[in-house]
């Protein structure tokens, strides 16, 4: 699919001029055609050494479903392993790959109430990747 031709425009039009490009809940609303031709005109527009910051939700975790498929406008179900084909031939390389950045807090009591979400969310991901491993052990789905 072929960008707009104002997108062309923009990314010539600002070559090597960011620093940083940040795109929060973007990404996965376009096919993968588009996909690859917005990385390739992020990677137009920034300087070198530059970098682009992606959040999308997990595609390959359980807990990024419902955000993935709560959303008819999302296209694409992002992950680490999807992308990685799509920056083969590119200079991207992945600098981190994770949950969102949260600062624990200034309170000692919001400091414990979230060290306890994070504790309990850890708990419930293995439990439930345990469960699954055992449940659909050899089950073609």
């Amino acid at each position: 699919m072929p960008l707009p031709a104002e997108l062309e425009n923009i990314a010539a039009d600002h070559a090597d001029q960011f620093d940083l490009i940040a795109a929060f809940g973007v990404f996965e609303h376009f096919s993968w055609d588009e996909l690859s031709a917005r990385l390739r005109r992020c990677e137009i527009m920034l300087k070198a050494g530059g970098h682009l910051v992606l959040r999308f939700p997990n595609g390959q975790s359980p807990f990024g479903l419902a955000p993935q498929n709560g959303d008819p406008t999302h296209k694409t179900a992002l992950s680490l392993a999807k992308l990685e084909p799509l920056l083969l031939n590119s200079s991207w390389q992945v600098m981190r790959y994770g949950p969102a950045f949260q600062p624990l807090g200034h309170s000692p009591t919001r400091l414990l109430v979230r060290l306890a979400r994070r504790l309990l969310r850890k708990f419930l991901s293995g439990a439930l990747t345990s469960y699954m491993a055992r449940t659909f052990r050899g089950t073609r789905l």
